[in-house]
């Protein structure tokens, strides 16, 4: 699961405790990006899925992929 920590609508901590209804969880939290964080952080996104699908770790969210001064 991918979560920007900035969402408004739906709050980081909606997603406490998902673990408990979730077998083999991969939770990855995305700072400064919104509730859209396919088109605000494109690149963490893919690599976070890709590295999923593959079966490898998926990497955190890094500053160099983070959007600056909180544009998307």
């Amino acid at each position: 699961m991918i979560w920007g920590e900035e969402d408004v609508a739906l709050t980081k901590a909606t997603t406490f405790g998902t673990e408990k209804h979730v077998r083999d969880l991969t939770l990855r939290y995305l700072p400064g990006v919104s509730h859209w964080v396919q088109q605000e952080a494109p690149e963490s996104v893919n690599a976070m899925l890709e590295a999923w699908l593959t079966h490898q770790p998926v990497p955190e969210h890094s500053a160099a992929q983070r959007p600056k001064g909180g544009e998307a």
